[in-house]
């Protein structure tokens, strides 16, 4: 198990939450799609809130997977469209043109860009 594994699980969980919240009818869409709707996001929106959690709750666990924090022996793609999923989130955490998103995600982003960087040397 790497430390990398642990905080890279940490933060996906704080990402899955926020999703659910968003599923949920939180209102946070400040912190979403470019800060375009700022309260509550449309009922599809919120669909694909949920979609996204799942996407992201995968994404953990292969990467857990991977790091040996589990032992699920997936399939090692999956592994890595989770890695490249990781730094387009990255990417457009950093990019978007929400301030309110890029300062709270662009660094969750990068750090979990980096631990899973970490991982793939290590593994």
């Amino acid at each position: 198990m790497t430390v990398a594994g642990v905080v890279y699980s940490f933060l996906i969980i704080i990402l899955v939450v926020f999703q659910m919240a968003l599923a949920s009818g939180a209102a946070l869409g400040a912190f979403t799609m470019g800060g375009r709707y700022p309260g509550q996001l449309p009922p599809y929106l919120r669909q694909a809130a949920a979609i996204q959690a799942m996407i992201l709750t995968t994404m953990g666990l292969s990467v857990a997977d991977r790091s040996g924090i589990l032992d699920l022996n997936w399939y090692p793609l999956i592994f890595w469209v989770a890695t490249g999923l990781t730094a387009l989130t990255a990417l457009g955490s950093t990019v978007t043109a929400s301030k309110a998103e890029r300062l709270a995600f662009a660094p969750i982003t990068i750090a979990m860009l980096a631990c899973v960087i970490i991982i793939v040397i290590q593994t």
